[in-house]
Formats: structure tokens, C-alpha cells, sequence
């Protein structure tokens, strides 16, 4: 079995670390899911005892002009990206809005990590969906606690880490 290492680097930078603060929550969801531990979160400054070969991805707050202007989050190239214009927080603001819809990070690192088990984007109303908010589950900009994977990408989440 594969495991799934995110490394998390150190910020003094507010905005960043109210990103990787959601981290634990949704890393325990997905490891919930998949019935067992599988994806690990690593600090910056131990990720050098990792091998080469290990499946890993650094969290990296970047830009909203670093891709392109129409997103949120991106998993590319052994990177999680979140875009750090946004004012991040747990508790839903008015100034949050993305098309419409509050943002909450743990919305968003749950699908970049779905993305990291192996998981493409799908038409279907589950985390996957490519826009979080018309999968329907963030129309609230408020965390409800659940993944919102569908059975069957827990199984193929599985898969890939078999």
C-alpha cells in the first residue's frame, strides 16, 4: 500500500497558516474514508528523511495570478496550491466570495487531496466536481464536518493507494 505524504512548510504569514491549520481536519476525514492511515502530513523541516520514491506533495500557498484567475485550488505537479488572495478563515465572511459562494479552506484541500489519491474531476455532485459550489455541498460557505466523496471515489482512492 502507497501512502501519501503532504509536507507543510513553516509561515509567519497569517493567511498561510490559517490554510495549513485546516490540514488535520481534513487529512483525518480522508484517512477515515479510506479506512486506514494512508496520507500523512510531514513538517517541511523532515521531509528530507523522505525517500524519493515516496508519493508526496508540498502545500504551497501561491497567488491567484500564478495559473490563472478562476481558481481556488490546484494539484499540479507534486504541489497542493491554494490561491492566497483570499482572506482565509474557518468562520464564513462576507468578503469571502468566489462566484457567488464563501470559502473555507477545508473545502478546498479536501478536493486538492482527492486529487493527489488519484482522483480526476467528475460531472457528479461530489467532492470532485470541478467547482465546489455547484457540487452543491458549499453553497452555505459553512464546513458541515463531512468529505462529500461518493462511494466510488473512496474505491478508487483506494485503488490507486493499493
Amino acid at each position: 500500500m502507497k501512502n501519501v505524504y503532504l509536507i507543510v512548510p513553516q509561515s509567519k504569514d497569517a493567511n498561510h497558516r490559517r490554510i495549513f491549520s485546516a490540514l488535520p481536519e481534513v487529512v483525518k476525514l480522508w484517512n477515515g474514508a479510506l479506512g486506514e492511515t494512508r496520507i500523512l502530513l510531514v513538517p517541511e523541516s523532515s521531509a528530507d528523511v523522505l525517500a524519493k520514491d515516496r508519493l508526496k506533495f508540498r502545500v504551497s500557498p501561491v497567488p491567484w495570478d500564478t495559473f490563472d484567475r478562476d481558481w481556488v485550488g490546484r494539484c499540479w505537479q507534486g504541489n497542493i496550491y491554494v490561491n492566497d488572495v483570499f482572506h482565509w478563515t474557518m468562520e464564513p465572511r462576507p468578503w469571502m466570495l468566489w462566484r457567488g459562494q464563501q470559502l473555507d479552506p477545508r473545502f478546498v484541500l479536501a478536493h486538492e487531496i482527492g486529487h493527489a489519491v488519484g482522483l480526476p474531476h467528475t460531472a457528479d455532485k461530489t467532492l470532485m466536481h470541478p467547482y465546489f459550489a455547484y457540487a452543491g455541498f458549499g453553497v452555505s460557505g459553512r464546513w458541515d464536518g463531512r468529505l462529500h466523496a461518493s462511494e466510488a471515489e473512496i474505491a478508487a482512492a483506494k485503488a490507486f493507494l493499493t
